[in-house]
């Protein structure tokens, strides 16, 4: 590549940020960068992201569900975020389901607002148990992110009881709404999906489908066939922050969840 780049006199190079050649990640800007050092006719390097980079990610989750400002006054701060929510109660969480990406390890995170982060639940491609719970589309199978949006559902109930239910779709709409806007924007192409086995997408994220549950998910990217197989998911056990010293669980909302619920992807 270097040869070709000084024999041809180029002042300029224009590259993909990255590529997959039989599931693997080829990070084709760092062997750009590598082939044009100490080159001095070359004056700049045009990336163009192909598949969805921890930058690009970045943007998404911040625009649909992050910080967007935070307001000091009188020794008290209050965050706002991207996307309203009714009470200012933000009970809808992010989880990112990836395989192998130029600057992300596949495996399954959750988004953290408060801190702008990631935090890795599960190390591993699990794309395939994800597009089998929701029996995805042929030609979004190629998909490197999925998306998750889940309500705690508490964390909204304490003020506004089974109307919760319906604040969560609510809520989750508008941040979609912002997802959606923020990938049409950046030319991701995106697919969302609301019909899914609800036991296995919970399971997979570590949520009990009780006091949180996933409500949508959003495919982003292409050309990163997942896996056919699916792997196995052993539960994970981790250690929750209480929102509160008690919880109420209210009938209603378990019932209605449990009604709308998909038991298989057919």
């Amino acid at each position: 590549l270097r040869e070709r780049i000084v024999s041809s006199g180029a002042k300029a190079v224009v590259c993909a940020n990255g590529s997959y050649r039989r599931g693997k990640v080829l990070r084709l800007k760092e062997t750009v960068d590598r082939a044009v050092e100490g080159v001095s006719g070359v004056e700049h390097v045009v990336v163009f992201r192909r598949v969805p980079d921890l930058e690009t990610l970045a943007r998404l989750c911040y625009f649909s569900n992050g910080i967007t400002r935070v307001l000091r006054r009188g020794g008290e701060e209050v965050a706002f975020r991207a996307a309203s929510c009714t009470g200012a109660l933000y009970h809808v969480e992010l989880y990112l389901v990836c395989g192998e990406l130029p600057d992300l390890p596949a495996g399954v995170y959750h988004f953290g607002p408060h801190d702008f982060a990631l935090r890795c639940l599960r190390r591993g491609d699990f794309r395939g148990n994800l597009c089998a719970a929701a029996a995805a589309p042929e030609e979004f199978r190629d998909a490197p992110v999925w998306l998750v949006f889940t309500s705690t559902f508490w964390r909204n109930a304490w003020k506004y009881r089974a109307r919760t239910y319906r604040h969560a779709f609510l809520d989750c709409g508008t941040i979609l709404a912002n997802l959606l806007a923020a990938a049409t924007s950046g030319e991701i192409r995106h697919r969302l999906l609301v019909g899914f086995v609800d036991d296995d997408v919970n399971h997979l994220i570590g949520v009990d489908g009780r006091r949180e549950a996933a409500l949508a998910l959003v495919a982003l990217g292409s050309g990163v066939p997942a896996p056919t197989r699916r792997e196995e998911v052993p539960a994970l056990q981790l250690a929750v922050e209480p929102s509160s010293p008690r919880e109420i669980e209210y009938p209603e909302i378990v019932a209605m969840h449990r009604a709308s619920a998909l038991s298989d992807a057919d």
